[in-house]
């Protein structure tokens, strides 16, 4: 079952968190978020974590982060924005700047094009993008 947990937020909000979404949980996903701002994920280890409503990553992390105690590759949270509908992986978080940026985002590319449920929702057709926030200083 792909359903993880219902994580309430401040103010009375919930969201339900989904590893590794079957396409049924996809579906769900994907009528319940702004077609344009897409699902919001992390991927730890090679397991992805999406949930609904649209929650900021830093309002869902420290909800999450308890629940995964323990588990393998828990210190490698990669954020991610997933809009289906361009079948496109938006990285939402900075990388090393300079000549290691590319290096970086080299490895954080093959790691989401491994991750088995982004395979299975987008075969081979998936798009990836970076969101630089940081940029080396002149």
């Amino acid at each position: 079952m792909a359903f993880v947990a219902a994580l309430s937020l401040g103010g009375g909000d919930t969201v339900e968190v989904f590893v590794d979404p079957a396409p049924r949980e996809w579906r769900e996903l994907e009528a319940a978020v702004d077609p344009v701002d897409g699902v919001r994920a992390y991927l730890v280890g090679n397991r992805l974590y999406a949930w609904l409503p649209a929650a900021l990553h830093e309002e869902v992390a420290p909800l999450l982060r308890p629940l995964l105690a323990g588990t393998q590759d828990t210190d490698d949270w990669l954020p991610l924005a997933i809009v289906p509908a361009l079948q496109l992986v938006n990285v939402t978080t900075s990388l090393a700047v300079g000549e290691e940026k590319r290096v970086a985002a080299d490895r954080v590319e093959r790691r989401i094009r491994r991750c088995p449920a982004l395979r299975r929702r987008f075969r081979e057709g998936l798009l990836v993008r970076h969101s630089w926030r940081l940029r080396q200083a002149a």
